[in-house]
């Protein structure tokens, strides 16, 4: 009899400590997916502006080199719609944004990276924005100079 109650409660005591490794284990995966799929926010945002990064500086490039004042227009509605967008993400990421589920906890070392490439962001707001109030006198030909410096501004940025 004594063997049995030995034995019963060791076998308790092992399945309560196998029950709480489980718990343990799905708690852990569970958090390790959160922290996931946060990143893999970032991680999105990030690409995004990359990607709005490129499609500024091509479309401002067929914004300087288009004389034809409708594409002109087109063009500049679609740079302005680039460029809020451009901002809006990057506040998103520096700030942290609700709707996109960003967390704005950096750790020293992202803020310290922020810090690095403000310049080069401020450089593609100011430039881009730049290039929309030129104005395009009909039958003239935009300078080709003025043409490599701005886009050269929009490309080491």
């Amino acid at each position: 009899m004594k063997r049995k109650k030995k034995l019963k409660k060791t076998l308790i005591t092992l399945f309560l400590f196998i029950c709480s490794l489980i718990f343990i284990s799905v708690f852990s995966i569970f958090y390790v997916l959160q922290e996931q799929e946060h990143s893999g926010g970032i991680i999105n945002i990030s690409g995004r502006q990359r990607m709005l990064n490129q499609k500024l500086a091509k479309s401002t490039l067929l914004l300087i080199q288009s004389t034809n004042q409708n594409i002109r227009k087109i063009q500049k509605k679609e740079i302005r719609n680039e460029l809020a967008n451009f901002k809006s993400f990057h506040t998103s990421l520096l700030h942290g944004n609700d709707d996109l589920h960003i967390k704005a906890d950096h750790s020293e070392e992202i803020n310290n990276l922020f810090q690095q490439i403000q310049p080069s962001f401020e450089g593609i707001i100011n430039i881009t924005e730049e290039v929309l109030k030129i104005q395009i006198i009909p039958g003239t030909i935009p300078s080709q100079k003025s043409n490599f410096d701005i886009l050269s501004v929009l490309l080491d940025n």
